[in-house]
């Protein structure tokens, strides 16, 4: 089975876990698969849906997530109430700090790739390849 497609059928079996349990929302699965000084990667896998109430969540680090399943809006304060849509290929990008809210208007859970660095490393990366010489922070949010 082609990669993508076994990621789907992962996270709909996820979603029919849920369902079977109620519908009962849970909080997304942090899966680490590696980690080193100053960053982590996680599978993390999300049941939400349309019936389930956003909450407010913040980036503790740089983040960058490849979205590899479902569907999502990525809301920000400067993306205002309808956010970003997000499908599988998106990339979601996050600052320290920044506040966020992943809303499932369009259907059951997603699934991403998430990278995670913390600031002193992803200033290292940053400079080594030549970039965010001014805010060190992601602009396009």
């Amino acid at each position: 089975m082609p990669i993508f497609a076994k990621i789907a059928a992962e996270l709909s079996d996820a979603v029919a876990r849920r369902t079977a349990r109620g519908g009962i929302s849970q909080p997304p699965v942090f899966g680490e698969l590696a980690r080193g000084q100053g960053w982590r990667i996680s599978d993390v896998t999300c049941t939400y849906g349309p019936h389930d109430r956003p909450f407010a969540e913040e980036h503790s680090r740089f983040s960058i997530a490849l979205v590899m399943a479902g569907t999502f809006q990525y809301r920000t304060p400067g993306h205002g109430r309808t956010g970003q849509l997000m499908t599988p290929g998106s990339l979601m990008l996050g600052n320290p700090g920044q506040l966020f809210e992943c809303v499932h208007d369009h259907g059951h859970g997603d699934r991403c790739l998430s990278f995670h660095f913390s600031p002193g490393f992803f200033e290292e990366i940053a400079a080594d390849a030549g970039i965010f010489r001014g805010s060190r922070r992601f602009d396009a949010l």
